[in-house]
């Protein structure tokens, strides 16, 4: 009778279950696990403006192409109009020389003034109406004690390794100014100004401008002051003091 009644006493236990748990409403909550801090420095994110994103998860930047003022006229670098038909890094010209791209444009009738790039020389571009493709103009500092005996070096030079007679000739209109041509390309040595710390040389093409018109450029170019040190350039085109 009492092994009956302890087994009933058992399953009347096992039925009821154990008593319920009461949890602790006064009880700290669970500390959260520490989040790193990640910013641009980390290899696994890439900034892009004020946001991080992850770098897997971003496509490929496309190539470039031409970098800018490469085959066309461009001021985005607020310094000059860049401009180089065929170099593919072009930059612009970090010295003056006095020259005047309005003015030379109005003299030898090309208004349309593409831009300019350095490539040992300063080059200094022009749209030619009549032939719709561009022109130029280089200018450069030569160390001789004056515009005559720089010409007359250069055609030295040229008579020494081509062969040849090569003429120096005053310029009409402009004093302490002479010029020289050989194969298609033309001098002009000028000096000007005493602040100018050489003799300056303007290159072109023959054909690029009339002779009138280059002794109008040639005149504006000997006219013209030189820079004040530390004076900053007056535009993004090149313009006379």
């Amino acid at each position: 009778m009492r092994a009956s009644i302890l087994v009933v006493s058992l399953s009347a236990m096992a039925l009821l279950g154990c008593p319920a748990e009461v949890k602790d409403t006064n009880a700290a909550p669970a500390p959260k696990p520490e989040v790193p801090q990640v910013d641009e420095s980390d290899p696994r994110v890439v900034k892009v403006g004020d946001d991080l994103y992850a770098a897997e998860a971003l496509p490929e930047p496309e190539p470039t192409g031409k970098a800018k003022g490469s085959g066309k006229p461009d001021e985005s670098n607020g310094y000059c109009r860049l401009y180089a038909p065929k170099l593919p890094e072009p930059h612009c010209c970090r010295t003056e020389y006095g020259f005047d791209a309005e003015a030379t444009g109005e003299a030898c009738g090309k208004p349309l003034y593409l831009g300019e790039s350095f490539q040992r020389s300063c080059g200094y571009f022009f749209h030619d109406p009549q032939s719709g493709t561009p022109q130029w103009f280089r200018t450069s500092f030569v160390q001789a004690e004056s515009p005559k005996a720089a010409a007359e070096a250069e055609a030295s030079r040229i008579e020494a390794r081509l062969g040849g007679k090569v003429t120096v000739e005053p310029m009409q209109d402009t004093p302490e100014a002479y010029m020289l041509e050989y194969n298609d390309i033309a001098y002009a040595y000028m000096s000007g100004d005493p602040g100018w710390p050489n003799v300056r040389r303007l290159a072109w093409k023959t054909g690029t401008c009339s002779d009138e018109g280059l002794e109008k450029v040639v005149a504006q170019m000997s006219t013209a002051k030189p820079p004040a040190k530390g004076a900053e350039r007056q535009g993004l085109v090149p313009k006379a003091r």
